[in-house]
């Protein structure tokens, strides 16, 4: 056991309110499962099992993520009543905090629309009004933008990356700090939901 001053996060202490005289038993690299994966660092002290993960600001994300996040195609449903074809295919490129669509995946020039995710306030993985099963839907600006898949592992890859891109756009340059007792902990169960990854659920 090492003392939490002289451990290689010397202000885990003040960053968790932790008691000066808390020990560090371990600490580890790891991802947090929620709606997004969050990479970060688990300590075990000996009172707390503390999580800490910190987001970048968007300028500093800006400069490293220059690729695109992901690329595919969707259909996209018109909003207007004067087009008869209730859907349109476009290529989609989600980069940075833009969801653009294109014609097509060769002719890139001028987008046909694009979202700022930094104002989406809902993600729906299908409309309560629609029978499609492969739909979800967008809520950006107080505007509703519905999208349609191929299939459901494309559908559930597209909602995936826009959550991360969603949950970062809201929390850029902060920390994600959970600090959890460990009187309250119940169980810690081993779990096989990922293959040649040691996975852990605390309850």
């Amino acid at each position: 056991m090492i003392p939490i001053s002289n451990s290689i996060n010397s202000k885990l202490i003040g960053n968790f309110n932790l008691p000066d005289r808390e020990l560090i038993l371990g600490q580890y690299p790891c991802w947090l499962f929620r709606s997004v994966l969050l990479n970060g660092h688990l300590y075990l002290t000996t009172g707390h099992l503390c999580f800490y993960a910190y987001l970048k600001p968007s300028h500093k994300l800006d400069e490293i993520d220059s690729k695109p996040i992901h690329v595919g195609l969707l259909s996209k449903r018109n909003s207007s009543k004067l087009v008869k074809q209730r859907y349109s295919k476009y290529w989609f490129i989600l980069k940075d905090s833009i969801l653009s669509w294109y014609p097509s995946s060769h002719d890139l020039y001028f987008p046909s629309g694009q979202l700022d995710l930094h104002y989406c306030t809902q993600i729906d993985p299908q409309s309560s009004s629609s029978k499609h099963p492969n739909q979800f839907r967008l809520v950006v600006s107080n505007k509703s933008y519905t999208f349609a898949s191929e299939s459901e592992q494309v559908k559930e890859e597209w909602i995936k990356r826009l959550k991360q891109v969603i949950f970062t756009c809201q929390h850029r340059g902060e920390h994600v700090k959970i600090s959890i007792p460990l009187e309250t902990i119940e169980d810690v169960e081993r779990c096989q939901s990922l293959q040649f990854v040691e996975t852990i659920r605390i309850r």
